[in-house]
């Protein structure tokens, strides 16, 4: 639930723990939970699942979301996902919590923007990395970093973490010669195929080759035995 610019969702602590209780709680739509943090005492929980799947697509992983825990209001950010191998449905989520004047670090997503011209006549875009790790207060950490290529005109270009426009609210902590973005040229490679005929002759000369072979090779064999013979008598 989002309200105010802030992304809420109600909690319930988890009194008990374990397979049973866990397989009992998801049957009921909910999914267990935990909330780890700095100077926070870990805490047990459990979130409905629908909620938190509303949640997720609206914070990621970057955005900061409050937890509902009877009257307190925790700030986290959703940390880690367990999903079910077959299903894919959520099985556990960690929450982090954070603290609002504590810089934090997260992964960020790239996000390739604009139409190149070099791209739209042919050369081919390769999305080299596609996150960078930022640090940034919690409420204003970006959800995801924008790499314009508008004005890439030719093959050949490299988009660079250095290329990337300065922020006063966050640090992008990557190698500033870390490659983003590539526009490469677009090639295709030309495999000759021999004509059928071409096949045809080469295996027929193939084949009179190899019934030369034994014909000489058993007339050298002749020629030896003569000669051991005569040297014999």
């Amino acid at each position: 639930m989002k309200t105010d610019s802030k992304i809420y969702i109600q909690a319930e602590v988890r009194e008990k723990t374990g397979k049973r209780t866990n397989k009992k709680l998801r049957r009921q739509g909910k999914i267990p939970a935990n909330i780890f943090g700095k100077d926070f005492k870990s805490q047990s929980i459990a979130v409905d699942h629908s909620e938190f799947n509303k949640v997720y697509k609206q914070a990621g992983r970057t955005s900061v979301v409050y937890i509902k825990l009877g009257k307190k209001e925790l700030p986290v950010l959703i940390n880690h996902i367990d999903y079910h191998p077959v299903t894919t449905d959520f099985l556990h989520i960690d929450f982090k919590k954070v603290d609002l004047k504590q810089k934090v670090t997260a992964e960020v997503n790239v996000k390739v923007v604009g139409e190149s011209p070099a791209v739209k006549e042919g050369a081919e875009l390769i999305l080299q990395s596609p996150t960078v790790e930022v640090e940034a207060l919690p409420d204003e950490m970006p959800s995801e970093i924008s790499v314009d290529i508008s004005n890439i005109t030719e093959s050949g270009v490299e988009i660079k973490v250095s290329d990337l426009p300065k922020s006063d609210k966050y640090e992008i902590l990557d190698d500033p010669d870390k490659v983003l973005v590539v526009i490469a040229k677009h090639t295709v490679e030309e495999v000759e195929t021999p004509s059928a005929g071409s096949d045809q002759e080469e295996t027929a000369q193939e084949k009179d080759e190899k019934a030369e072979e034994p014909a000489a090779a058993k007339a050298g064999e002749t020629k030896d035995s003569q000669k051991d013979s005569k040297a014999e008598k």
